[in-house]
């Protein structure tokens, strides 16, 4: 966009400031819309973002995350001071084994809530990604997780050990939990975890 520059420039000059004052009237910011944040409007991201404690609510989905450098100063930013995040969408950002860490940063940082990691299919690709998420969160870091969705994740059946040790260590046995479109997250692997949807009762062979 022929804008982006300018914004890009205002929210450099604004940062710390200008994204707080924004979410003092608007605690909820989606940037689920047409047109796509181009590579300019992404890297304005985190100095909109740098130090924002009165966000509620990101919707970051559709927002192309695959640059992890791009995704580490985002994080950055965003766990300057003591986020109060508590509704997180990353669903289809392209998120990758790049990524884990620093995704994993934020999610230990913020108090979320519900978090949406649609369509990512990159992004748990094997045992040492989901070990590198389980380091990072901590077995504190997604215990008021009341929702999580992993639909379409493409998770495997030679990593759900390593997902459900995840899920064990960092989150909630009464949470809800949207697993569909993901073959080695059956209701056998998952037992105990009392809210389930789109649960395979068996691994898909094939």
């Amino acid at each position: 966009m022929a804008k982006d520059p300018f914004y890009r420039n205002a929210f450099l000059i604004g940062r710390k400031h200008l994204g707080e004052a924004l979410a003092i009237s608007r605690p909820s910011l989606n940037f689920d819309c047409q047109p796509r944040l181009s590579d300019v409007g992404r890297g304005g991201l985190p100095h909109l973002l740098a130090g924002v404690q009165s966000l509620t609510e990101l919707n970051l989905a559709n927002v192309s995350l695959r640059n992890h450098q791009e995704v580490e100063a985002l994080v950055s930013a965003l766990t300057i001071g003591k986020p109060n995040l508590h509704v997180l969408g990353l669903s289809r950002c392209q998120l990758n084994q790049k990524t884990v860490r620093a995704i994993g940063t934020l999610l230990q940082r913020c108090p979320l809530q519900r978090l949406d990691l649609e369509g990512n299919s990159a992004f748990l690709v094997s045992d040492a990604d989901v070990d590198g998420l389980t380091e990072t969160v901590g077995n504190q870091g997604l215990q008021g997780l009341e929702h999580l969705c992993l639909r379409w994740c493409h998770i495997q059946p030679a990593i759900a050990t390593s997902v459900r040790y995840f899920l064990e260590t960092c989150c909630q046995r009464n949470l809800i939990l949207d697993v569909q479109g993901n073959r080695g997250l059956t209701m056998k692997m998952l037992e105990g975890f009392t809210e389930l949807k789109g649960c395979l009762p068996c691994a898909v062979q094939g």
